[in-house]
């Protein structure tokens, strides 16, 4: 006996934010493109809501003044701008990303970093998506979490 069942999936991953601007909007058919606020070409990661809204993203960036190089994450809200307290984050272009929300029925989410180069170790930061009216404010920033290097490559289940 066969049992057949249909299943809707949350589609927290049918927006997608990353380098030079891309954007990615799979809720239409065929996919299109849009402009998104990320200047990075390195690390990206983006969640929406399970109505596949975009919720806010994050990128890590590199970019070079006169006395050295300058290495970080930035997290960006729906509307594309820089989210309050959303610049200065461990998570240079060289960083996995990943979002994580803290649970399905809560407005606050976890961006967790992995330091392969300089700021080695596991890194977070926690995001509150009740502050600023919905556009959200990271309310804890720069978390270590462990001190070892870790290698490319950063996965949640």
């Amino acid at each position: 006996m066969t049992n057949n069942f249909i299943c809707h999936a949350q589609y927290n991953n049918n927006i997608w934010c990353f380098g030079d601007s891309v954007g990615i909007n799979f809720n239409t058919n065929p996919p299109s493109n849009f402009k998104s606020g990320s200047i990075g070409i390195g690390v990206s990661t983006t969640i929406s809501d399970s109505n596949s809204n975009l919720l806010f993203y994050a990128y890590g960036y590199d970019y070079y003044l006169q006395l050295g190089t300058v290495k970080s994450g930035i997290v960006k809200n729906k509307l594309h701008q820089t989210m309050e307290n959303g610049d200065s984050l461990i998570g240079e272009w060289y960083h996995d990303m990943i979002i994580i929300p803290k649970s399905i029925t809560d407005s606050t989410f976890y961006i967790f970093s992995a330091g392969v180069t300089l700021d080695y170790g596991l890194w977070y930061c926690i995001i509150d998506l009740k502050q600023n009216n919905g556009l959200g404010k990271v309310i804890q920033k720069n978390i270590h979490l462990q001190f070892f290097p870790l290698y490319d490559g950063l996965t949640a289940i």
